[in-house]
C-alpha cells in the first residue's frame, strides 16, 4: 500500500522504467522526499521470477534466474539508470557486471541474452529508456 499524497508528491511511476525496478525507484525517491518506508512480514505475495535455482561459484552462493533475454535487457538497463537516478551508478554498473557473468557461465541461450544484455547498456550510454 501506499500513500496517494506521497506518491503524488515525487512524481508518481516514472515512465522511464517500463518495467523493473520501479518498486525500488518509487521507495527511493520517497525516502529522498523523507517519507518513511514501512515494512510488513505479516503479508504475502508469490511472485515468482523465471525458473531460479541455486549455483555455486568459488564456494559463494549465487541465484541464477533463467530469464529471457528481454527481461535481462531490462535488468540491465534499469539497474544501472536506478543507480544513475539514486547516486549509487558504480554499485549498480558491478550488480550488472556480475549479473553479466553470471549468465555467461551457467544459462542457456547465451549469444541472444548477451546481445540483449549488450544493447541494455548501450541505451543507458544513450539514454534510451521507456518500453522496448
Amino acid at each position: 500500500m501506499m500513500n496517494l499524497e506521497a506518491w503524488k508528491s515525487i512524481g508518481g511511476f516514472p515512465d522511464d522504467f517500463f518495467i523493473d525496478s520501479v518498486d525500488f525507484d518509487i521507495c527511493l525517491s520517497m525516502r529522498e522526499c523523507g517519507y518513511k518506508i514501512i515494512r510488513t512480514n505479516d503479508t504475502a505475495l508469490l511472485h515468482e521470477v523465471g525458473h531460479s535455482e541455486l549455483r555455486y561459484l568459488f564456494g559463494k552462493e549465487y541465484q541464477i534466474y533463467h530469464h529471457s533475454p528481454l527481461r535481462y535487457y531490462y535488468m540491465i538497463r534499469n539497474g544501472i539508470y536506478l543507480g544513475k537516478r539514486h547516486h549509487f551508478v558504480m554499485r549498480a554498473v558491478y550488480r550488472s557486471l556480475r549479473l553479466f557473468m553470471l549468465v555467461m557461465l551457467f544459462e542457456n541461450n547465451k549469444i541472444t541474452k548477451a546481445k540483449m544484455i549488450g544493447l541494455g547498456y548501450w541505451h543507458t550510454l544513450i539514454g534510451r529508456y521507456g518500453k522496448l
